[in-house]
């Protein structure tokens, strides 16, 4: 799960173009339609004027999803920007200076990640002509019709899948908005009310759009100072604040027994606010998140704001400040949480979900985890030290998460996704499996599946071969993601979550952008489980509604339909700790298990179960 507190992403300037006079080898290059559009586009936004901006400073007023504030903004031609956003329930910074960049939310600072600065730098290129001078390549496209009327593209690339559009119009080259396809998820920006500052033409009301066509912020311009001086100091690397602390005089918890729900789960012992309560530790979480439910009802209060964005889509969200939670001799102050209604996604994972411990913990200690035991230790940094033997394994961040290094099939290491909230399925992203055409002549079914932002319904099937961290895993189920505009990147290639993680000791150091790993013998050759009846079904009360029958499954060939209604398995009923029993995991026995099922009208039905995939 990923939580966006604040979808700001989309608040860059508009792209502005540098002259042509001061790209000639460029220009040549370029189409004589192109470098006409090109030649209007400069001379409307001041020509030569517009060619010599070396820097601009801005403060405006945001509105982003409930939330209002401010946004300040420096751009520099030397590739440096910054960015401080005030929203009063949260603020933020973002930097950006040559080849690094780093966010900090509130109080922790984190690197942005190679993908997240090289998109910074493309966006300066782009602001200040440099993209002209070589290193891109511009083409002008056909026209697009926007808001009724008749509008050129100009297209500028970087030798990789990655787009940025201008748009403009072809008789005077005033520019209308800017998409972008950077990653795989495309955004557009309405720009207008343009004004002339020092001769130069800037856009004073921007109106930026997600890739599923919501609006993600509105931004209204005060006020734009050009070609000031700018100090070196603003970007440097933010400072943090701490936010963990460990009781005084110690430097970890020590172990704690945590409850490994289904085998797949981490759910550790804590308070929040007091409040005694298991917490789900997520990795693929960039920010804590409370359920709305359970806010409520310790007297957390929420201001709307923000969108969680899952692997079912994205949901509305809130924010709430002022959160401890403790866990042993450790506590997180933490001034700013997700709050979101995640009733539904107990639900569906089949144990209610108040609280989701994320990065807030990974950035401060080491997360020492041992499945076998099952135990978790949280150790202060400055004192920890691997045992001998441990494997280390990179954790580079990208767009606030971390993923590591695995090959599927033989194919070369690629980036997933390190989640340790995913507790179903190995996943494989669209852009990933389809390129490499994984599914073909593979035995396959469907699978629904989802969180944050509800259920989809995606291809399983399983992979011959995974390595990752040096070892080799045979016939691992895997889902394969159906195409989603909403969460579709090429920039990693899945998720490699908790079925293959549980077979480690994992030793987690985001700070240093790494972990130690040590495989746990007697779990790496272990078969993989996996549901062998075909039917997905949920949690009500005392019984189970079927929500989706997987094809080819035994159970499409027994005839289950979505809405059949279970309450009993093997004589035993579905009661209150159906979900955390062995009981729930009755679709995961042997091959040839027959299992008698209760239907709400009294009749049996028995089920052979067997694989499918």
């Amino acid at each position: 799960m990923r939580f966006l507190a604040l979808p700001l992403g989309a608040l860059l300037l508009c792209a502005p173009l540098g002259s042509a006079e001061t790209a000639p080898a460029a220009a040549q290059a370029l189409s004589p339609e192109t470098a006409q559009l090109v030649a209007r586009y400069i001379e409307w936004r001041g020509g030569k004027t517009f060619a010599a901006l070396n820097n601009y400073h801005l403060v405006a007023d945001v509105e982003a999803d409930g939330l209002k504030g401010t946004t300040t903004e420096w751009r520099d031609r030397s590739n440096r920007s910054r960015d401080e956003y005030d929203l009063g329930v949260t603020k933020g910074l973002s930097v950006h200076a040559a080849k690094d960049g780093w966010n900090r939310d509130d109080a922790l600072v984190t690197p942005q990640g190679r993908h997240a600065t090289e998109d910074d730098r493309r966006a300066l290129a782009i602001e200040f002509g440099d993209a002209f001078r070589g290193g891109a390549s511009v083409q002008r496209l056909a026209d697009e019709q926007f808001d009724g009327k008749t509008f050129a593209v100009l297209r500028i690339t970087f030798g990789d899948a990655d787009s940025y559009d201008l748009i403009l119009d072809p008789a005077t080259g005033a520019q209308y908005g800017r998409r972008t396809k950077a990653g795989g998820a495309p955004n557009f920006t309405r720009l207008s009310d343009w004004r002339l500052i020092n001769g130069v033409r800037f856009p004073f009301l921007r109106e930026a759009y997600r890739s599923n066509g919501k609006l993600d912020s509105t931004i209204r311009v005060r006020s734009i100072e050009t070609n000031a001086k700018f100090a070196d100091s603003l970007f440097a690397k933010p400072e943090g604040k701490k936010t963990l602390s460990f009781a005084a005089g110690t430097h970890s918890t020590g172990r704690i027994k945590y409850n490994p729900f289904t085998g797949t789960r981490i759910y550790i012992p804590a308070k929040v606010n007091g409040r005694d309560v298991e917490v789900l530790l997520d990795s693929g979480a960039d920010s804590s998140v409370l359920d709305k439910g359970f806010a409520d009802s310790i007297g957390s209060k929420t201001v709307k704001g923000g969108v969680a964005v899952g692997t079912g889509g994205e949901t509305e969200a809130g924010l709430a400040n002022n959160v401890r939670i403790a866990i042993g001799n450790m506590a997180l102050d933490l001034p700013t949480v997700g709050v979101v209604d995640l009733a539904s996604v107990g639900k569906r994972i089949g144990i209610p979900l108040p609280v989701v411990l994320g990065r807030d913990v990974f950035l401060q200690s080491i997360v020492d985890i041992d499945p076998s035991g099952p135990t978790i230790a949280f150790h202060d940094p400055a004192t920890f030290t691997p045992p001998a033997g441990a494997t280390l394994v990179p954790l580079d961040p990208q767009g606030g998460l971390r993923v590591v290094q695995a090959s599927v099939e033989g194919q070369p290491d690629a980036p997933m996704l390190f989640d340790l909230g995913n507790g179903g399925y190995m996943t494989l992203g669209a852009a990933y499996w389809q390129a490499h055409n994984l599914l073909d002549g593979r035995k396959s079914s469907t699978r629904s599946s989802g969180a944050i932002g509800g259920e989809q319904i995606n291809h399983v099937a399983t992979l011959k071969t995974v390595r990752f961290a040096g070892v080799t895993f045979h016939d691992v189920p895997a889902q394969f993601d159906a195409p989603n505009i909403e969460r579709d990147s090429d920039r990693d290639a899945g998720n490699i979550g908790m079925p293959i993680l549980k077979r480690f000791r994992m030793m987690i150091d985001f700070q240093n952008s790494r972990m130690y790993v040590i495989p746990i013998a007697e779990r790496i050759s272990q078969p993989f489980d996996r549901d062998r009846s075909g039917l997905r079904a949920v949690q009500d009360g005392d019984k189970l509604v079927v929500r989706h029958v997987s094809k080819g499954s035994p159970a499409e060939a027994a005839g289950w339909k979505a809405g059949d209604v279970i309450t009993s398995i093997d004589g035993q009923a579905i009661g209150p700790q159906f979900a955390s029993s062995q009981l729930s995991l009755w679709s995961w026995r042997p091959e040839g298990t027959v299992v008698t099922l209760t239907m709400a009208d009294g009749s049996t039905r028995k089920l052979a179960l067997a694989d499918y995939f």
